[in-house]
């Protein structure tokens, strides 16, 4: 043991967490999973709220990202356009982009965008509730070329299993804004994405969504904790499970859902919720469960379910804020246009059109793969 004083929770992680993935998809359930799943000694850190790995290297071999951020996270399109105000800079999104362009796929350079500074938050209510006391969560983003269109997330912490879905949803876009920046046919899925966060966690009330949207639910229901169970977890790992005591982030969850159930058999209204995070979860519970809410509501409005598809998040409005941004994106748009329109028309003084030999001959020796 060491001779100065440590903090209370303390866990046995010594090694960095590192987790590969095809996608940003599977990236997101396997890091989850690493810490819903873990034991003390692959832990920080644990308390009664949230536990801890730390030294993340998370790697995504595509860009490709599947979220619904209303049924999978239980928030609303302003929640995700309250993160974007906070960390987003319009300005240095543009000049990032144009970098990115100028590198494009074969230069060297590394093209990084530093995050805003977002203000502490502080709850005199509940000081434990107070938020961003040591600073900002997401710091700075980054493109570079080799060896492939690489963007990476830099983070100081991130809650899994809730904001930090919102965290990899910003990359997703950016690598989107990217890809259509420097053209040439890029998808998204040409991109590797790299996130290297300090400290990941997950909190014992506000993962829930992220539970039941994998539907894992069954662990945190089930009375009696399945010990000496073997299970494969979607990472492909196959682990047996310690007593309950054993895997702290479960234990906390558990206990949370065991005291939202309990408020609901007592029909507690939502009004005589001490916490208000705990309240909205509770109520985000109810809504997109389908449980009738009527019971609890003591006057107040019932919630509506969520749905918001990726497909309907988009990060361009932020790219028109500016006339010089707007000039400049339109020229890259017609650019690309007209680039395209040339790669279709343009037969390079070929005014036969070869026969079906002579056609199969010249695909085998002309055209050229590149992934």
């Amino acid at each position: 043991m060491p001779g100065y004083k440590r903090v209370r929770g303390t866990g046995g992680q010594i090694e960095p967490t590192i987790v590969h993935a095809k996608n940003l998809t599977d990236l997101n359930r396997f890091l989850t999973d690493r810490i819903l799943w873990a034991t003390k000694d692959e832990l920080v850190y644990y308390s009664s709220i949230d536990c801890m790995m730390a030294d993340v290297l998370a790697i995504a071999d595509g860009g490709e990202f599947e979220l619904n951020i209303g049924k999978d996270v239980w928030v609303t399109p302003s929640r995700w356009s309250t993160l974007i105000r906070q960390y987003v800079d319009p300005d240095k999104l543009f000049h990032w982009l144009s970098e990115v362009k100028r590198v494009s796929t074969y230069n060297r350079g590394i093209i990084a965008m530093d995050m805003q500074t977002v203000a502490y938050q502080k709850v005199e209510s509940n000081p434990r509730a107070s938020r961003r006391r040591g600073g900002a969560c997401m710091r700075m983003v980054t493109y570079r070329a080799f060896p492939q269109p690489t963007v990476s997330l830099h983070s100081r912490t991130t809650y899994l299993g809730y904001i930090g879905e919102l965290d990899l949803l910003l990359a997703h876009k950016l690598i989107e804004l990217a890809a259509d920046m420097i053209g040439d046919g890029l998808s998204v899925d040409d991109f590797a994405f790299r996130w290297k966060v300090e400290v990941a966690q997950v909190h014992g009330f506000k993962s829930l969504a992220f539970i039941f949207a994998t539907g894992q639910d069954k662990y945190m229901r089930m009375r009696e904790w399945p010990e000496g169970k073997r299970i494969r977890l979607a990472e492909g790992r196959v682990i047996t499970l310690g007593s309950i005591d054993d895997h702290p982030t479960w234990k906390i969850v558990r206990s949370w859902w065991k005291r939202i159930h309990g408020q609901d058999k007592a029909l507690l209204p939502y009004s005589a919720n001490k916490y208000g995070a705990e309240k909205r979860i509770r109520r985000r519970y109810h809504s997109q469960m389908g449980i009738d809410q009527t019971p609890f509501l003591n006057g107040e409005n019932p919630y509506v379910p969520l749905s918001t598809p990726i497909g309907e998040i988009t990060l361009d409005r932020m790219l028109y804020k500016t006339p010089e941004s707007r000039a400049v994106i339109r020229k890259a748009k017609k650019e690309k246009s007209e680039k395209l329109v040339t790669d279709l028309f343009d037969d390079d003084d070929l005014d036969w059109l070869p026969g079906s030999e002579d056609f199969a001959d010249m695909e085998e020796d002309e055209v050229e793969d590149v992934h």
